[in-house]
């Protein structure tokens, strides 16, 4: 398994709840290759009409906040958006492992198009995969682990 770390259930949870709402996410509000639209204005919530990947989404659901994630950009310019927990700014991906409670590859395998997953033998969604793809892959992810 991706970095050897078994999931907790709460974390599970969390990536479920993430999967629910990818699927009823309209098409154009969601990209898989950014974490977020280059015109998000930083609602936190997202209500701005931006897009964003999975884990741009994951900011706004309140496990995930609860546990510190959020978009944090200096000037509102996507080049410089990564993701944070608390008033720490991580490279994405180590900051979904920190909240999620798992590792970074872990993290990646999740989140990441084209990624290898040691779990599921397979590579995750291309890049351009829609959300109820991503939703799908995050729910087969999360019953291997």
């Amino acid at each position: 398994m991706g970095g050897g770390v078994m999931m907790e259930a709460e974390s599970k949870t969390m990536l479920l709840e993430l999967a629910d709402l990818l699927d009823v996410l309209p098409d154009e509000r969601f990209d898989y290759n950014t974490w977020v639209g280059d015109d998000w204005k930083g609602a936190e919530d997202l209500s701005c009409g931006t897009s964003a990947c999975a884990a741009g989404w994951a900011t706004t659901l309140p496990s995930f906040r609860a546990r510190g994630l959020r978009l944090h950009t200096e000037d509102f310019s996507v080049n410089q958006i990564d993701l944070t927990t608390g008033d720490e700014m991580w490279n994405g991906f180590l900051a979904l492992g920190s909240v999620l409670h798992t590792s970074y590859e872990d993290a990646k395998e999740l989140f990441m198009a084209y990624t290898w997953s040691d779990r599921l033998q397979e590579f995750s969604p291309r890049s351009g995969a829609t959300a109820s793809e991503v939703a799908t892959w995050i729910r087969r992810w999360v019953a291997a682990s």
